[in-house]
C-alpha cells in the first residue's frame, strides 16, 4: 500500500535487513523449483537444510523485497506451492517459547531444543484447526531490534471487544504495541506488536 502517510500498520521498511520471520511454501520438487526461478532472475538463496532436517530456500519474488520460503515435501502429489509453517527466529528458544505461550497462546508440540528450534501450535482464525509454527535459535550475531518487513503474521480477532481487550492486556504486559488504527467506532481496527526479539506481528478486527 502506497500513500501519502505513514500508516504505522501497513508500514513497512524495505531494502534493510530481512526479519526472522519466514512464511513458508511447501512444493514437491525442490530443486527444479529452484532452478526455475534462477532461469527467471529470481533472486535465491542457495538450498539449505532448516532446523528441522529438511530443504529449503528463500525468494524474492516481488518488487518490495518480501522474502518468501520454499520447503521440500516429497509426498506432495502436484506441483506448485502449498501452504506450510511459519519460522520465527529467536534469541533462546526457553524464554521465547514462555513467552508465546503468555501473549500468543501457542502450545509446544515438539521440543528440539538439542537441534535448536520448537514446533508449536496455535488455533487457526475463525476455525478448528490448528497450524505449525518453529521457533527457531538465532545465530549469537544476528541482528535482534524491531524490524518492520513486508512479512509478518496476520491475527484476526472474531469478537471486536476481544480485540480491544487483547490489546489492553500486551499494554499491561509490557509488550510494544502500536496505538489502535482503522475505524473505531465500527469497522476495521488493527494494531501491531513486537515480540522480545523485535519480530512484529499485526492484529486486526474486522
Amino acid at each position: 500500500m502506497i500513500t501519502s502517510q505513514r500508516l504505522s500498520f501497513h508500514y513497512a521498511e524495505r531494502g534493510s535487513v530481512d526479519p526472522h520471520i519466514r512464511w513458508c511454501w511447501r512444493t514437491r520438487d525442490i530443486q527444479a523449483v529452484h532452478d526455475h526461478f534462477g532461469e527467471q532472475g529470481i533472486r535465491v538463496s542457495d538450498i539449505y537444510v532448516g532446523p528441522d532436517g529438511r530443504r529449503y530456500f528463500d525468494f524474492w519474488a516481488t518488487s518490495e523485497g518480501a522474502r518468501l520460503t520454499a520447503v521440500e515435501d516429497d509426498k506432495l502429489e502436484t506441483a506448485g506451492f502449498r501452504p506450510s509453517l511459519t519460522r520465527i527466529g529467536v534469541r533462546d528458544l526457553r524464554s521465547a517459547r514462555e513467552w508465546y505461550r503468555d501473549h500468543v497462546g501457542m502450545g509446544l508440540l515438539e521440543d528440539h531444543s538439542e537441534d535448536g528450534y520448537l514446533l508449536m501450535s496455535l488455533k487457526e482464525n475463525y476455525s478448528d484447526r490448528n497450524s505449525h509454527w518453529i521457533l527457531e535459535k538465532l545465530p549469537e550475531d544476528a541482528y535482534t531490534g524491531k524490524i518492520d518487513g513486508p512479512i509478518r503474521p496476520l491475527t484476526l480477532v472474531k469478537n471486536r471487544d476481544d480485540f480491544f481487550a487483547y490489546h489492553q492486556f500486551l499494554r499491561d504486559s509490557g509488550v510494544e504495541c502500536g496505538e489502535v488504527g482503522g475505524f473505531l467506532a465500527k469497522g476495521r481496527v488493527l494494531f501491531h506488536f513486537y515480540d522480545p526479539d523485535g519480530n512484529r506481528f499485526n492484529v486486526s478486527h474486522c
